[in-house]
């Protein structure tokens, strides 16, 4: 009898290989007439040529799955699920795929771009070329959970905090003989339990928060070789969730909010105004969904903080005194990290790619036109406008089944020639004005 041979037709790696490109998790081969289309994590290819040469049908389908993102300046890096870790520019907007794999926690070093950090499960990378090329400079130890955190101090990029069983800093950006100190957290007795989620303060770097599945702790000299540790979990809801961010107020280090995943009703989000020695439920009427990421809004004098949750962003300030739905022209999908940079906030979604928005305001006046409306003629989701005088439109609202959209204005609402809202669509207008 005969024998018979295989021949490698593609490669689940993109960068530098020369078969042709399809990742390695492969769903679907499918012929139709003689070309070949596969589906797969990767995205969508087709063959004409029996799988010989390989030509990516991706471009446009906004479906990445991220976890972690970092965005200094124009620079963008994320971590996807089993697409690794990406970079681009907002000039360009093509992502180059640097890290294979799952891809996690990025970090963009904010004097020199040219140095970038980026993980995958387990091992940490730094590149001093602008991710051209990426050295392993991984913490020791037993290992970590799958997304682990990984931060840069604020007023020392070479100085890095690592999530593991413990806590490692590094003085050094990774390199150098030893670079990595564990500091004795005191998290890693038995049972083991991994660290979670990490912040440090801005108005002083040697406060340092961190927490596993059942603590929340703080330290006040993080610094020092062996920092000390004191537990902050008194009044937070770890027996029935669990704690996924932190955010501080860069001007005072002792005020900070805290997020919780799972389905405890009202567990949402807690505040302390020093330290953690006490914390207040401000949770309010959000929903009871999982709350995965928190971001502070610097500058803001009334606490203007986002979420990101399992279906998508909400805001809050202290005027408004509870959340509401953020949600323009995002879809309603899972929002695993979120962003500020340059006025704008970026929404790392798991599934739906990245999006961004301008922050949260209520104009004097606005006038919604076909011109700048968020949305595709296919748009369906909840939109919400608010004005402190007058809103005029001439949109034509055509989701469909599930498009909420509200006009509230407090002087005015017009509803110009040309304004459509389609059978399907709920449609609603109030003159109460800004949000209170």
């Amino acid at each position: 009898g005969s024998t018979g041979s295989w021949t490698i037709v593609s490669h689940w790696y993109e960068d530098g290989n020369t078969i042709g490109y399809t990742h390695a998790d492969i769903h679907a081969l499918e012929f139709h007439g003689t070309d070949l289309f596969c589906g797969s994590d990767g995205g969508i290819f087709k063959s004409t040529d029996a799988g010989s040469s390989w030509t990516n049908l991706s471009s446009g389908l906004a479906n990445m799955q991220f976890y972690y993102l970092d965005v200094e300046t124009t620079i963008f890096a994320g971590g996807t699920q089993d697409n690794g870790c990406n970079q681009w520019t907002s000039a360009t907007l093509n992502a180059t795929h640097s890290i294979g794999a799952d891809g996690f926690a990025c970090l963009i070093n904010y004097n020199d771009t040219d140095i970038r950090y980026q993980s995958d499960q387990g091992t940490k990378w730094r590149s001093t070329d602008g991710g051209d090329s990426f050295v392993d400079i991984s913490v020791p130890g037993i290992g970590s959970y799958w997304d682990a955190d990984w931060i840069m101090d604020p007023s020392d990029p070479q100085r890095l905090f690592v999530a593991s069983g413990d806590i490692w800093r590094t003085t050094t950006g990774g390199t150098g003989g030893t670079p990595w100190t564990a500091l004795n957290s005191g998290f890693n007795a038995m049972p083991l339990r991994f660290i979670r989620s990490m912040a440090q303060g801005i108005s002083n770097t040697s406060r340092f928060y961190a927490s596993d599945d059942v603590t929340l702790r703080r330290s006040d000299n993080v610094l020092a070789a062996t920092p000390a540790w004191a537990d902050k979990s008194a009044g937070l809801p770890f027996a029935s969730a669990m704690l996924s961010d932190i955010a501080i107020d860069p001007t005072n280090s002792l005020r900070l909010w805290v997020t919780f995943y799972g389905l405890s009703n009202g567990n949402k989000v807690f505040f302390s105004s020093n330290g953690g020695d006490s914390w207040t439920n401000e949770s309010g009427t959000l929903p009871n969904i999982p709350i995965n990421c928190i971001v502070f809004q610097t500058g803001s004098t009334n606490d203007g903080l986002y979420i990101g949750t399992d279906f998508g962003v909400f805001y809050r300030n202290d005027d408004i005194g509870d959340w509401i739905f953020y949600a323009n022209g995002l879809p309603n999908t899972r929002v695993f990290d979120l962003d500020i940079e340059s006025n704008t906030l970026y929404a790392a979604t798991f599934g739906r790619g990245l999006w961004s928005s301008a922050l949260f305001s209520c104009d004097v006046n606005l006038a919604l036109t076909q011109a700048n409306d968020p949305s595709s003629d296919n748009f369906t989701g909840v939109q919400q406008y608010h004005a402190s005088g007058t809103v005029t439109s001439t949109r034509i609202i055509t989701g469909g089944l599930g498009t909420d959209v509200s006009y509230n204005a407090a002087s005015s609402i017009t509803l110009l020639e040309g304004f459509h809202a389609k059978a399907n669509n709920l449609f609603e207008v109030t003159l109460e004005g800004c949000p209170d």
